[in-house]
């Protein structure tokens, strides 16, 4: 019991001094591609985990927002000609 509280702590101290170092180069990928197209910077999706459990993850987007159901080649297009 008490080695798995001090991994959840070790874990959690990491990932937050993680974080703390990665900010900077968060916010500039998100004003990038705010700027880039106007739309939402982060991506949400229902993904199924462990035990068939849903959960929600958090993506930076890369693709515009109009192209989410186009096949690839199509959205490629419209990514060029947006471009051009």
């Amino acid at each position: 019991m008490y080695r798995r509280f001090v991994k959840r702590l070790l874990d959690v101290a990491l990932a937050t001094i993680a974080l703390a170092l990665l900010l900077p180069l968060l916010v500039v990928v998100s004003l990038a591609i705010r700027l880039e197209d106007g739309g939402p910077a982060l991506f949400r999706q229902q993904r199924v985990g462990r035990g068939g459990d849903l959960f929600t993850i958090y993506k930076f987007r890369s693709m515009p927002v109009a192209t989410p159901n186009l096949p690839s080649a199509a959205a490629m297009r419209h990514i060029a000609s947006a471009s051009a």
